[in-house]
């Protein structure tokens, strides 16, 4: 498929990232943002949180983010999960959806993590199979953010960013680029962080993440920890 330029919709300001214990504020006091993201699996019920965020998107632009569709998965997308997805954009119509380039389920169950796949051709048409099933049932492109990651795989016959810019090309899909998860990485497994953004298709690039994270000491070494518990 031909490169694309994701759609527009979110305005090009700061944004934050909404959690639970925020919305009332939110509700009350209308802080001054651009626009709000919010992680999809919260939202796909139709709870007291859900009706917050009906109010909420009154006045703001949202992004919804996802954390469980797992684009890698070998067995494919779990249908459940992306009708519940394709239900959760129709009710809030967000200017920008995401997902994160990564597996979460093997034999059914859901892991509590987002783990990082092999850089290789096999995977890349899993993953933009995976990727176009997804933008085919939403019938509108997506973003694919970058992982932080702690081990590499042997087998990767690409870099990162080589394997990121094929997913765009095969997909049309945009990209979210996690600078914080882009020096996690860059720190665990020794690459140049900026050459690494330099590799990019820049013009994919239709949202920024920024955020904090840990350091913890090993016998190996320090490891950096995306845990979002830092200042940026």
């Amino acid at each position: 498929m031909p490169q694309t330029s994701p759609s527009p919709g979110l305005p090009s300001a700061a944004g934050i990232g909404l959690r639970s214990p925020h919305m009332r504020e939110v509700l009350e006091r209308r802080p001054c943002t651009g626009w709000l993201e919010v992680h999809a699996e919260n939202f796909m019920n139709r709870g007291a949180a859900s009706a917050a965020l009906e109010e909420i998107r009154a006045n703001y632009p949202l992004s919804l983010h996802g954390v469980g569709l797992s684009l890698g998965s070998a067995r494919g997308i779990d249908t459940g999960h992306l009708l519940r997805l394709v239900e959760t954009c129709r009710r809030f119509d967000p200017a920008m959806v995401s997902e994160h380039l990564s597996w979460s389920v093997g034999d059914g169950i859901y892991l509590n993590d987002l783990l990082p796949i092999p850089y290789d051709d096999e995977a890349l048409a899993l993953v933009a199979q995976n990727i176009l099933r997804t933008q085919d049932a939403l019938g509108r492109p997506i973003l694919i953010e970058n992982l932080s990651a702690y081990v590499g795989y042997a087998r990767s016959s690409m870099t990162e960013p080589e394997f990121l810019g094929e997913i765009v090309k095969r997909t049309g899909c945009g990209l979210l680029l996690d600078i914080n998860n882009v020096y996690v990485s860059s720190c665990n497994l020794g690459f140049d962080a900026h050459a690494y953004v330099a590799a990019l298709p820049s013009a994919a690039i239709a949202e920024i993440h920024l955020a904090g994270h840990a350091e913890n000491d090993t016998p190996d070494g320090p490891v950096l920890i995306d845990n979002h518990g830092s200042r940026v």
